[in-house]
C-alpha cells in the first residue's frame, strides 16, 4: 500500500488486499497493523469519517459511469455510497454545504457483506468482504470488467492525525480519480 507524502514512514502502519472472484462475486480480503483499533461508528450507514479506522472499496462496472463506494470499519460497521459520476460528491457539497455526504450519498439495501477479525493484543485486523456484482448493475448482469481502488483510513484517538493508504500510486489525494484505478477482468 501507498501512503500519501503528508504521513512519515516511521508512523506508517502497514496493510494489504487480496482481491479475487468466483460465481458472480468479489471477495476482498484485507488485513491492518493498527496501534489504535477504533470508529465511533455503531450504526449501517453512519458516517465512518474523518474520526474512525476503515478499509474503503471503489468499485465500478465497466459500463457504468456510476460508481460505489463501501467502507468497512474493524468494528464490522459498514456504509456504502453511491456515486452516479466521478465529481459527484464535489457538487453536492457545493449544492449543500449544511449536509453531510453520507446525508447525500448512503444508498439503501446490502450490495456487500463483510466480516472482520479484531486482535487488539497483535495490534492488528481483519475484513473479509464479499460484493454481489450483479447487485451492482440496474440489470443484474456482471461485467467484462471492474475499476477499482482499495483504500485505507487510520486514525488515532483524541487526534487530528490520519494515514491515508491506496493499493495505487495516485497523483494526489482523492481517490475518485478512476482514470487511475486497477482494471480487474472477470474470467
Amino acid at each position: 500500500m501507498y501512503c500519501w507524502p503528508d504521513v512519515t514512514s516511521k508512523n506508517f502502519e502497514a496493510g494489504y488486499f487480496v482481491v479475487t472472484y468466483s460465481e458472480g462475486k468479489r471477495y476482498v480480503f484485507s488485513c491492518f497493523n493498527d496501534s489504535d483499533i477504533f470508529n465511533p461508528a455503531t450504526h449501517f450507514n453512519d458516517a465512518l469519517r474523518p474520526n474512525g479506522d476503515y478499509a474503503e472499496i471503489l468499485i465500478r462496472p465497466c459500463s457504468s459511469e456510476a460508481y460505489y463506494e463501501f467502507h468497512i470499519t474493524p468494528q464490522n460497521i459498514n456504509s456504502q455510497y453511491l456515486f452516479r459520476y466521478a465529481y459527484e460528491i464535489d457538487d453536492l457539497l457545493k449544492a449543500y454545504p449544511d449536509k453531510s455526504a453520507t446525508e447525500l450519498l448512503a444508498c439503501a439495501g446490502y450490495f456487500f457483506k463483510a466480516e472482520t477479525h479484531l486482535d487488539e493484543p497483535g495490534n492488528s485486523w481483519c475484513s473479509l468482504t464479499v460484493i454481489d456484482l450483479p447487485l451492482l448493475m440496474k440489470n443484474r448482469e456482471i461485467c467484462p470488467h471492474y475499476y477499482l481502488n482499495l483504500c485505507r483510513r487510520n486514525c488515532f484517538r483524541n487526534s487530528d492525525a490520519q494515514q491515508h493508504s491506496s493499493i495505487l500510486t495516485l497523483s494526489e489525494l482523492n481517490y475518485h480519480h478512476q482514470n487511475e484505478w486497477v482494471k480487474l477482468m472477470i474470467p
